[in-house]
């Protein structure tokens, strides 16, 4: 693995794991932690380093995470995006990095499947309900119905397919939260692929075991 910088500030760098044959989509990795300064690209790697392990192109995103200042995080993802511009590449995104998944994909016609692990995809109702303890509110350091264009549920579906994993016990990002943005994507016509599963919570997914595991193979054989 090696890390490359995309800009000149620490966290605008892309790790970029051994690469293998260019016939094959590279996964792109978006970490979650709810747009947090305490949670980087590491929480992720142990998943990153299965996938590299099991021979798929891929390279895992960091960002930088300021309070109130959501829109240096937003371009910093769209300029990591932009580096791989002339590859097909599958967004697996965690949590809000579902999220920042679900708000970048249309930018960009090389995404041809996102995968979206308890993504975080309503805004509105996110913030309602206090979830990551405020983290919408701490995050734009203003209304979530005042940034529409960082809210999946009030933007276009998705053009890729898009792959939706949830846990049916998840206390960070509810399973009836993520349920009301997948019938948003269908009532829009997007393709989506729903993966419940039963007494799954948040964190597994950061790690390359179990379920959680086991849908997102499936998820990225079916993408290919």
């Amino acid at each position: 693995m090696i890390t490359i910088p995309y800009g000149t500030d620490p966290d605008q760098v892309i790790d970029r794991y051994e690469q293998f044959s260019s016939a094959k989509p590279r996964i792109v990795l978006i970490h979650g932690g709810y747009w947090g300064v305490e949670w980087n690209r590491d929480h992720f790697k142990k998943v990153a380093e299965a996938l590299s392990a099991l021979k798929w192109n891929l390279s895992s995103i960091e960002y930088r995470r300021r309070p109130g200042d959501p829109d240096t995080l937003v371009k910093d993802v769209r300029s990591a995006l932009d580096t791989f511009i002339n590859e097909k590449i599958i967004l697996v995104g965690f949590s809000a990095g579902g999220h920042l998944a679900l708000i970048t994909e249309r930018f960009y016609s090389n995404v041809i499947a996102v995968i979206g692990l308890a993504p975080v995809a309503d805004m509105e109702e996110t913030e309602t309900r206090g979830l990551g303890q405020g983290a919408v509110a701490e995050w734009l350091e203003a209304p979530a119905s005042s940034r529409p264009d960082l809210d999946p549920m009030k933007l276009p579906a998705p053009r890729a397919p898009l792959f939706i994993i949830q846990g049916t016990v998840d206390d960070r990002v509810p399973f009836e939260v993520t349920q009301g943005y997948l019938r948003n994507c269908k009532s829009k016509g997007s393709t989506v692929t729903f993966f419940p599963l039963e007494g799954i919570g948040h964190f597994e997914f950061t790690e390359p075991t179990g379920p959680t595991w086991e849908a997102l193979l499936k998820a990225l054989e079916l993408a290919q």
